[in-house]
């Protein structure tokens, strides 16, 4: 299974990567240890 999240530029970039890497993906660890992550981060609009 491939999850693609996309997201619109957050008012505050710092606070947005903070609670994404500090709270969603350890959550997500602990619930599925077992599967891969990769993550691409795109500092500027695409397209």
């Amino acid at each position: 299974m491939k999850l693609i999240a996309l997201y619109k530029q957050p008012a505050d970039p710092t606070a947005f990567d903070h609670a994404y890497f500090g709270t969603h993906l350890p959550l997500v660890a602990c619930a599925r240890p077992a599967w891969r992550q990769n993550h691409t981060l795109h500092p500027h609009p695409l397209g």
